[in-house]
This record gives C-alpha cells, sequence and structure tokens, in this order.
C-alpha cells in the first residue's frame, strides 16, 4: 500500500481520532459565525495541543475548507457552506462547479452510526476499494471498518466487470463486515444493502427501483452497484467485502457516449424533479445509518423483511425477460425473489402459466439481460 496516498495514518484509532478532532475544529468554527478563534481557545476547548490544533486546521485547507489564520489573530471559516468546491474553467470561458475531494472532516461530523464507518481509511486514489479493503481485513480490520476513495483506477463490478468511477462525483467505497453468518446465509446480503441504497434515495426525494440482484436505477438506468465478496471456511464466513459505488454528481459529461443512453446520476435524477443532490459526504452519512439499521435487522431477524422491502422496489419490467444463467440463457417472468435472495422465474415456454409452482426456476448465480 502506497502511505503517502492515505489521508489518515497511525492506525484505526488514530485515524478516527483524526477525523474527530478535524470534525470538531471545523464544527467551533461554524458555530463562530465569521467571529476569528485562537488557536489557544480550540485547544482549550477541545482539550488537545495548539499543535494539533494546527494540523486539523491544516488538513481541513486541503480538504478545500477556506479557513483563514492569522498570527495572534485567529481562525477564521470564510465560507461557511456546507461543501468545499474547486472551480474549473469551462471550454467556453466561464466557469463551472468542478471535482472536490471528499472531505472526512464533513462526513464526521454527518455519521450517526453506532459502528459502520466510524473506523475508516479514505484515499485519493486506489485501484480498487475491494482490493484495499481485502487486504486491510487479512490484516484484522474490525466490523465495519470503511474504505473509501476519490477515484478507482480498476474498479470492478459484478461478474469482474469494470466500474468507472469520476472523481469528484462518483461514491465508491466497500465495507468490511464480520457478522458469524454461515456461508449460505450470505447472499440476502447484497440485496438487503440495495433496499438501504434506495431507502436512501427516497430521503433525498428520489424514486429509485433496483434491479435484481444489486443494480440501483434512476429513470431506467443504472446509477449505482453493489459487489459482495467473501472469505470463509468451514461453511462460516469469516468477513465479507460490501462494496458500493453511486454516481451522485451529474456524469453525463464525464462518461463514454455510448454509456450515455444507460448511466444515470443522483445528480440528474433529482433535478428532474426540483430538488438538489446531496453532497457525497452526506449521502454516505445518510446511506450508513440505513445500511446499519437493515443488515443489523438481517442478521437478527433474518431476510422477512428486506425480501419485501426488496420486492416493493423491484423494477417494474413489462413482460418477460431474458436471464443469463450458468446454462445459457432463458427467458420468462420474474415472479419473486426467494428466501436467500434467489431469482425465481416462470418460464416462458411454461403451459401452467404459475399454477404450477414446481414449474419455477431458483436462479442465484445469474444476470437479468433485460426485456425481451
Amino acid at each position: 500500500m502506497d502511505e503517502g496516498r492515505r489521508r489518515a495514518t497511525g492506525g484505526p484509532a488514530a485515524e478516527e481520532r483524526g477525523a474527530g478532532l478535524r470534525a470538531a475544529v471545523l464544527a467551533a468554527l461554524r458555530a463562530a459565525e465569521g467571529r476569528r478563534v485562537s488557536g489557544g481557545e480550540l485547544a482549550r476547548r477541545l482539550g488537545v495541543s495548539r499543535t494539533a490544533v494546527w494540523k486539523a486546521v491544516e488538513a481541513l485547507r486541503r480538504e478545500g475548507f477556506p479557513i483563514e489564520g492569522v498570527p495572534r489573530g485567529g481562525y477564521v471559516l470564510l465560507d461557511r457552506s456546507d461543501a468545499p468546491r474547486s472551480v474549473d474553467g469551462g471550454a467556453g470561458g466561464g466557469t463551472e462547479v468542478g471535482r472536490t475531494l471528499f472531505s472526512e472532516a464533513k462526513f464526521a461530523s454527518l455519521l450517526r452510526t453506532r459502528v459502520l464507518g466510524r473506523v475508516r481509511r479514505v484515499f485519493s486514489e486506489v485501484p480498487s476499494t475491494q482490493d484495499e479493503a481485502k487486504r486491510w481485513a487479512q490484516e484484522g480490520a474490525p466490523h465495519g471498518a470503511l474504505v473509501l476513495a476519490d477515484a478507482q483506477t480498476r474498479g470492478r463490478g459484478r461478474h469482474g466487470r469494470r466500474w468507472v468511477t469520476v472523481p469528484g462525483r462518483t461514491l465508491s467505497f466497500t465495507l468490511v463486515l464480520r457478522y458469524p453468518l454461515p456461508l449460505a446465509e450470505i447472499p440476502p446480503l447484497a440485496l438487503t444493502a440495495a433496499v438501504a441504497l434506495a431507502e436512501t434515495v427516497v430521503s433525498f426525494g428520489g424514486v429509485p427501483t433496483l434491479k435484481w440482484p444489486n443494480d440501483l436505477v434512476l429513470d431506467g438506468r443504472k446509477a449505482g452497484g453493489i459487489l459482495l465478496e467473501v472469505e470463509g471456511e468451514a461453511e462460516r464466513a469469516s468477513w465479507v467485502l460490501l462494496g458500493i459505488g453511486v454516481n451522485i454528481g451529474d456524469i453525463s459529461r464525464e462518461i463514454p457516449p455510448d454509456l450515455r443512453p444507460v448511466v444515470h446520476s443522483i445528480a440528474a435524477h433529482l433535478a428532474a424533479r426540483g430538488k438538489e443532490a446531496p453532497g457525497r459526504e452526506k449521502f454516505l452519512a445518510v446511506l450508513l445509518e440505513h445500511l446499519e439499521v437493515r443488515l443489523d435487522e438481517y442478521v437478527h431477524e433474518g431476510f422477512v423483511s428486506a425480501r419485501r422491502a426488496f420486492l416493493s422496489y423491484a423494477h417494474p419490467f413489462r413482460g418477460a425477460i431474458r436471464v443469463k444463467t450458468t446454462h445459457g440463457v432463458v427467458a420468462g417472468r420474474m415472479v419473486g425473489v426467494g428466501p436467500r435472495g434467489e431469482l425465481l422465474l416462470l418460464p416462458e415456454d411454461n403451459p401452467a402459466k404459475g399454477a404450477n409452482t414446481h414449474a419455477l426456476l431458483t436462479l442465484s448465480a445469474a444476470e437479468i439481460l433485460g426485456e425481451v
């Protein structure tokens, strides 16, 4: 691992303390409402040294917060807007809001979970958050540990497909989960996480659907996905990597033209409804809250509630769909989701048309290709 790229160092405990101090300093400067606050006052209030305050301020500046410091005059936050922004020159000589780094301090100030995301590693760029999380899991990363990157050079989705991330606009992260579950009970975690993702979009005014097993769909186009990887032995999971990628900002000009008809973003979806998209920090904080509730519910109570919720969000195919299986492509109608997250498909050539439930196909290692 290139330690120079990581914004938090010194182990999980030190990482969380550093992020917590940055969040506390930022909150204090926001509360001052333009009044200068001395380093000594911040140090006394927060119970740390002046050097620690200075380091926190420097880290916040690197994240994009406009903090002005004057010797013996203190610090002041010049712009108390929620998100640090950078501006790129537009092709026509104007300007537009450009890519922004993920602000760990802002995220820490918004996080309300008990466990998920409390210990984290945030990178500017990695090949894959899944790979970084795997290494960390092998080193003993705790349950709920979060790996996030502004950019991935080799991000991947299901079936090894490449997942394209747009720096500053795509939210890409992986959680290390250490639920003591049998391997056979791991697959529904992906659908449960998809429900949490849909609920998060709804909380910001969106109207999402879910395409089995793990795609977030907005206005008929894919806006996010989930990748589940597990390591275990003796039929029990040692740890699970839950990777999630979501297009938050408008990515329409950042992706290849051939992808534009099939790829979408939270920002574009909400803009069409007269609503403003949240920043990545806010979206992630809310998503982790929903994930914590839904995943804990699954572990302690089973898949019943999440299964019902998934079906309520299920993408409304108008008729028969084509499904790629390990034995080839089959056409049929999706009639539900099984108790372990399987796709329940009634084949098109079934004369019973639903009367004989034994004719149903129960598919796990499959992929919906689209409508017939």
